[in-house]
């Protein structure tokens, strides 16, 4: 039992840094659009087809955020949490309120869009770097209050200890 506890503890500790981890694998591939600036054409992009369909409607609102130049990010984001699929592929309805049946894939992005450009608004002003905010988008905007007195950067050992933090210390 104590084994199971352990291990299940270690999966709430690490399951968002892991998260964090493939989404910066994904972006160091992305890195360099194609020769359209197109991230969706993207040398390396690992993207779904799925995910593909919804690269029109991802960049047309984040344009409406002012936050355009972040398109890859977003579509990185819906690759790590859905592949594209389901009715909430940003998963970003989940305190939303409506049941399974009235999320839908345009309601998803558009949540996640502002949340996003929130996030990039609050590190802005915090003084926090780009992977601070792409680690709060799981961990929540309090992730960048806690790395804005710590450094004002994300590293892994902050990811870790703010997941720590979260679990009380316990290994649940």
């Amino acid at each position: 039992m104590k084994r199971v506890k352990r291990i299940i503890g270690t999966l709430c500790i690490l399951f968002p840094v892991f998260l964090f981890l493939i989404c910066g694998v994904m972006l160091i591939g992305i890195s360099d659009d194609g020769e359209d600036g197109d991230p969706v054409h993207a040398s390396g992009l690992g993207l779904s087809d799925k995910v593909r369909e919804y690269a029109a409607f991802v960049g047309d609102t984040a344009a409406e955020y002012n936050i355009h130049e972040y398109e890859k990010y977003l579509l990185a984001i819906m690759m790590v949490e859905t592949g594209g699929e389901g009715n909430d592929p940003m998963q970003s309805l989940g305190n939303s309120g409506l049941t399974e049946e009235e999320k839908t894939p345009s309601e998803s992005i558009k949540a996640a869009v502002a949340y996003f450009a929130m996030l990039l608004q609050k590190a802005d002003t915090l003084g926090c770097d780009l992977d601070a905010v792409i680690q709060s988008y799981n961990y929540g905007a309090g992730y960048i209050d806690y790395i804005s007195v710590r450094g004002k950067a994300h590293t892994f050992q902050l990811s870790c200890d703010f997941a720590s933090s979260k679990c009380g210390g316990r290994k649940v």
